[in-house]
Order: C-alpha cells, then structure tokens, then sequence
C-alpha cells in the first residue's frame, strides 16, 4: 500500500513538473511585454503596443485606423493588420531605434501597405504620457 502512495506521488510529481516545463517553453515564445510595449504618439494619433503582441492604432483620441498584432525580435518589430480602416492583411517588418522616450521605425525590405508605411516608416514616436486619473 505504502509502495502505490509513493508511486503515484511521484507520477503526480512528473505530471506537474512536465507541464510546468511546456507551460515555460509556451511562455517563452510568446510575445513578450518589450520595451516597446506601451503607448506611442506622432502627434496625430498614437500607437497602442499591448502586452501579448496586439496593437491598436487610433486617429486623433477616438477614431481606430488599424488593430493587429505584432512580434519583436532582435531589434524588429513585425506587425501584421487584422481589422481597421483599411487593413493590409501583409506582414510588414520594421527595425526600431530607441532613444529617450523615442522610437524611430525604419522599414526593412517592403511593406505593400502604403497607407501603414506613410504613417510608420521613418517616423519618430514619443512615449505616451498616462493621463492623471485623479484630477
């Protein structure tokens, strides 16, 4: 009897730890929060990087022009547009150079949208501030 409890203590023990491993390696190749993630503006609109590899890009304060999802390795970001104004539907891949609270985005090979490409490529984006929710 003492033999089958720790039998299955240590199944249970192997469960645990193999899913606790695939859970790691799933985690590890999702997008991850970068220091991208956050809120950009171009003084026209503002960019929405979210946790999870979503964006939404908005027109002003209200009027959405763009939502996908992206992915940043190495010094790239790839986005590629689900739903908006006039979405592509392309990938599109962009190198980032940070500054202070600044990102410039640059186009690496071609992005057959023209419309995000106007908007994006060579432009630099200011780190959003969060409104002060108590005033």
């Amino acid at each position: 009897m003492r033999a089958s409890i720790i039998a299955a203590s240590l199944a249970a023990l192997t469960i645990a730890t193999t899913a606790a491993a695939d859970h790691h390696k799933e985690m590890a190749n999702a997008p991850s929060a970068s220091e991208l993630t956050g809120a950009w503006t171009d003084g026209d609109g503002t960019l929405n990087l979210m946790p999870g590899g979503h964006f939404a890009a908005v027109y002003g304060d209200r009027f959405v022009i763009g939502m996908g999802t992206y992915e940043v390795s190495d010094g790239e970001i790839t986005v590629t547009d689900r739903d908006g104004f006039n979405p592509c539907g392309d990938p599109a891949t962009y190198a980032y150079e940070l500054g202070d609270n600044e990102v410039t985005f640059t186009v690496v090979g071609e992005d057959t949208c023209e419309g995000r490409k106007e908007v994006v490529d060579g432009k630099t984006w200011t780190k959003a501030q969060m409104p002060d929710m108590d005033s």
